[in-house]
């Protein structure tokens, strides 16, 4: 279940090209990062993107939409894991 599609795809966008900038940044400074500057990545309108963890084998990240508060959006690459999604690099929604 996840909230409006309008909403969700918006986001569900942003996480999966925030995993390309992962990628990229991992190929030249084998480590992912914590901070969305060092990958040069901008959420889009409304969407706010949060990495929890980052490390040099692993990353995970939360993502909301403004027009849909109570529905979060997590994916993970390596090791870190949220308890709600099996499948890495593959955003995952639950309700808060």
């Amino acid at each position: 279940m996840k909230p409006d599609s309008r909403f969700a795809t918006v986001v569900e966008r942003d996480l999966r090209n925030l995993v390309n900038a992962e990628e990229a940044f991992f190929a030249e400074h084998v480590g992912y990062s914590a901070s969305l500057d060092d990958l040069r990545f901008r959420p889009s309108n409304g969407v706010t993107v949060t990495i929890e963890e980052a490390s040099s084998g692993a990353w995970q990240a939360v993502a909301t939409h403004l027009q849909s508060p109570h529905w979060v959006c997590g994916i993970f690459v390596g090791g870190a894991r949220r308890a709600q999604g099996d499948q890495q690099a593959e955003p995952m929604w639950w309700h808060q």
